[in-house]
């Protein structure tokens, strides 16, 4: 892990939780960029903003730092990140067929699990529903 994509929401930037590890990789000369627009009930297009940031910045790996919906996000990025074509194509049970990149899930709640499991969860405006998605 050389250029990480920080995952977080804007409320843990604020908080100081990412100090500490800002600070062990600036000491590592690690090139990390944040990725802080994580909302709660995440959809789609929070991971193509977030895939594209990926992208962008030439990242190889990805740090989630914060609730489910920050594991969640980082989670579908981490698989989707070299994807070219419509996410939605990708949903579902044994869709993916790539490996997934790196991925450091730092939960800072306890509750859902989501730093341990091959789901997220994403909301899908169009159906007015949250869906599961396995990765």
């Amino acid at each position: 892990m050389q250029r990480p994509l920080i995952v977080t929401d804007s409320g843990v930037v604020a908080s100081g939780t990412l100090d500490m590890i800002i600070e062990q990789l600036t000491a590592l000369k690690v090139t990390y960029e944040v990725f802080d627009q994580v909302t709660p009930e995440p959809e789609v297009e929070i991971v193509e903003m977030c895939t594209r940031a990926f992208n962008a910045g030439k990242h190889d790996s990805v740090i989630a730092v914060g609730g489910g919906s920050a594991m969640d996000i980082a989670k579908c990025v981490a698989v989707y990140a070299h994807y070219e074509g419509p996410l939605e194509a990708l949903f579902g049970e044994n869709m993916v067929d790539q490996r997934a990149l790196p991925l450091i899930a730092m939960p800072t709640t306890a509750g859902n699990g989501s730093e341990v499991t091959n789901i997220a969860i994403l909301s899908d405006k169009a159906q007015q529903m949250k869906v599961a998605h396995v990765l």
